[in-house]
């Protein structure tokens, strides 16, 4: 199950993923570069393009075109599969992006302050009790500690009674191992 701690901590993550997918989603290089190499190869042998219709006095082989053509499809397959996959990833970021504004607007607000300024603005407690425009300057620490962490326990109540542990589990797993895999192949490349 997600927990509210993780979510917190990873918001800022999931905002800027989002941005990354989004994207990497338009601009997705195409299989235009095969279209090219192919005009050229085409005007180089004085063969028409894979678009045209095959003249008679064509040179090369039925199999040699055959073969161009299946290497086309199968270059113009990947683009779709990395967009499915991007696709999956954007699903699951923004379903935790939803849930972390969902639990946000279950805060009071001075509640969402503290979880924005200890969590997003890496504040101290020491730093959140001295901020121009903490609710929390005449707090001692470990009262704002404490708050903290039933700040925490309210979130995780929110997101258990309204997340079935599920769908929250199947999301998170498919969105971490979505995330791996994506991170090992950039890595790679």
């Amino acid at each position: 199950m997600i927990d509210a701690q993780w979510l917190f901590e990873n918001h800022l993550n999931h905002l800027a993923l989002k941005k990354y997918l989004l994207t990497r989603m338009e601009h997705l290089i195409y299989p235009s570069k095969m279209v090219d190499a192919d005009e050229i190869y085409s005007q180089t042998l004085r063969r028409p393009s894979l678009d045209m219709p095959p003249q008679k006095n064509c040179q090369g082989s039925s199999t040699e075109r055959i073969a161009l053509l299946l290497l086309q499809e199968n270059t113009a397959q990947k683009p779709n599969e990395a967009l499915k996959a991007y696709e999956n990833q954007l699903s699951c970021c923004t379903f935790l992006i939803e849930l972390y504004d969902a639990v946000l607007v279950s805060l009071t607000d001075k509640e969402a302050w503290l979880v924005e300024a200890f969590y997003h603005q890496g504040l101290t407690i020491d730093a959140l009790q001295r901020a121009q425009d903490s609710p929390y300057d005449s707090c001692d620490r470990s009262t704002v500690y404490r708050t903290k962490n039933k700040i925490i326990q309210k979130a995780n109540r929110f997101i258990k009674i309204y997340i079935p542990k599920e769908v929250s589990q199947c999301r998170l797993e498919t969105f971490m191992s979505e995330l791996k895999q994506f991170q090992d192949r950039n890595t790679t490349n």
